[in-house]
């Protein structure tokens, strides 16, 4: 009989005290507090999305990769004073078809290192300038965002939030080049 009633008692408790689904699944922090999980589930298209970005930015700047050159349109100085920016893959020194002529180069060296070239390829001379000093890709990866910090000579020289990874096949081989949707965040410097 009293085991009837302490299972009867058990049952009736672990109902009226049950906690919400999302809470009994929770994960506990390094506090051991409850985390509600996120409302993005992996299977979501925001967190495929990201989760292809994070692996592009990881095995292509964080990992120097065999595709290892990326530019961007710099005509009218548009690389440094538009808010948004695309930033193409390339393979094997075949500039992209979009219509412009000069280019920022980001030439991978090491891991998170590359040579920065301003290039143009206005006229059948080409003109590049380098800095000598190699520039750094610092990837953070902050809440549901993605950015990319740009540091020459220890000092932010940009820091871009990775909006979107957009595909398209190349049009001198069989391989697909992958374009990077940049914005610009906005920092402020200390003089």
């Amino acid at each position: 009989m009293k085991i009837i009633i302490l299972t009867i008692f058990t049952l009736i408790s672990g109902i009226v005290y049950a906690q919400p689904a999302n809470l009994a699944m929770a994960e506990t922090n390094s506090e051991g507090m409850a985390r509600i999980p996120d409302e993005e589930n992996s299977n979501s298209s925001a967190y495929l999305k990201r989760k292809e970005i994070k692996h592009f930015i990881e095995s292509n700047f964080a990992n120097k990769s065999e595709k290892a050159l990326y530019v961007s349109c710099n005509d009218d100085s548009m690389y440094y004073e538009q808010d948004t920016i695309k930033i193409h893959q390339l393979h094997k020194n075949y500039y992209p078809n979009i219509e412009c002529c000069k280019f920022i180069e980001w030439g991978m060296i090491s891991d998170s290192k590359f040579i920065w070239t301003d290039l143009s390829t206005c006229n059948q001379n080409y003109d590049k300038s380098y800095y000598l000093s190699p520039t750094i890709i610092k990837v953070i990866d902050k809440g549901n965002s993605i950015f990319i910090r740009i540091v020459r000579n220890d000092l932010i020289v940009d820091t871009f939030k990775v909006v979107d990874i957009e595909e398209k096949p190349s049009r001198y081989h069989n391989t697909i080049n992958k374009t990077l949707l940049l914005t610009r965040v906005k920092t402020v410097r200390k003089s």
